[in-house]
């Protein structure tokens, strides 16, 4: 486990190596989770109703800048910083929360240009993007698998931004504690504030 922490760590690093700056800015935003991750065929509809009765009613738990979040049972803070969270379980798995601020209103094309530079500067390997809905803000999430520090792992990044800021929330873990549905309990949870 501590190898993966380690990995995750390494993948926030190599998040504030595309060149945002590292102040979160303030922004007021509303909480509409939606997710549809790669390979979801159900009704959106339905899945926006269950997203919402189940995670609007509750108040973030954690916070990072004006990001608000909860995380799924069993994980705890390995380290955080002003700009950065990582969280570890027991079985292995892991999470990561960036907030970045730009310094300019974060546009489609500029959001997808930043979300390319990540994804080729953590050397993700067989990356599938999809769009979705992160707190109501347009998300690119990526699939894909990447070795650090010598562990091979399964990974799932979503990129989205709020005005100036821009955030990341990275799950990673080993084909035999990689769990999806604890990624879109972080998703379908976003607020901001």
């Amino acid at each position: 486990m501590k190898k993966i922490a380690i990995a995750l760590l390494a993948l926030t690093l190599c998040f504030g190596l595309v060149g945002c700056a590292d102040k979160p800015a303030a922004n007021n935003g509303t909480s509409e989770p939606t997710t549809q991750g790669q390979g979801d065929t159900g009704d959106k509809d339905a899945n926006k109703d269950n997203a919402e009765n189940e995670n609007t009613n509750k108040e973030a738990a954690h916070t990072l800048g004006t990001l608000g979040y909860n995380l799924p049972d069993g994980f705890a803070e390995a380290s955080k910083t002003e700009n950065m969270a990582a969280y570890a379980n027991t079985k292995g798995a892991a999470f990561s929360v960036t907030s970045q601020e730009v310094g300019m209103e974060m546009t489609a094309e500029l959001l997808k240009t930043s979300a390319e530079a990540f994804i080729t500067s953590i050397n993700a390997q067989d990356a599938k993007q999809s769009d979705s809905k992160v707190g109501g803000k347009d998300a690119l999430v990526y699939d894909y698998t990447m070795t650090q520090n010598g562990v091979t792992m399964k990974a799932k990044t979503a990129l989205f931004a709020n005005g100036t800021s821009f955030y990341s929330v990275t799950y990673a873990g080993t084909d035999d504690n990689f769990n999806t549905a604890e990624f879109d309990t972080v998703l379908n949870s976003v607020s901001f504030k």
